[in-house]
């Protein structure tokens, strides 16, 4: 009588090609996971940067004062760039205070900032309307992610973001 040893390799491979399959599921479930959690990143840093700016607007109502430097002070956990500099990763801004109708009072800020994912975020507030708006440019391979340049930008919110 011959006794059994382990196990045969039709075994083997099998038990082999189901790791292989869940491995392959769990890396795309990270990666995903991974990317949400990059751009959350970006959209609660321009959150907190706007917080900043219309902390610095309450006295006036306008944005005329708005400026890297200014928001530096304010918010040093950001890095500040003007809205000419694009933004680079999640934690530096770019800015730009803009009059939303020509000629008129300076009641609006835009803030850009690049993820990680590779896409730009923006926020974009208008204090003579009370109007908050989001935009996403996806995919901006180019590195041009800077508050001043809005072409391509999806103005319809943030995907995901409630």
């Amino acid at each position: 009588m011959r006794g059994e040893r382990g196990f045969s390799l039709v075994e083997t491979m099998v038990v082999i090609g189901v790791i292989a399959v869940l491995v392959a599921l769990a890396y795309g479930v990270y990666n995903s996971a991974t990317a949400r959690a990059q751009d959350r990143a970006v959209m609660l840093n321009l959150r907190n940067g706007l917080t900043s700016a219309r902390v610095l607007s309450t006295e006036d109502a306008t944005y005329t004062t708005l400026s890297p430097a200014v928001l530096a002070e304010a918010e040093p956990s950001l890095d500040w760039v003007a809205g000419t500099s694009p933004s680079t990763n999640p934690t530096e801004i770019s800015v730009v205070a803009f009059a939303p109708t020509p000629g008129g009072p300076i009641v609006g800020a835009r803030l850009a900032a690049m993820s990680d994912a590779g896409d730009c975020y923006y926020i974009s507030d208008d204090i003579g309307v009370a109007q908050t708006t989001y935009g996403i440019r996806v995919s901006t391979a180019d590195g041009s992610c800077q508050a001043d340049d809005t072409s391509n930008v999806d103005w319809n919110g943030w995907p995901g973001a409630s």
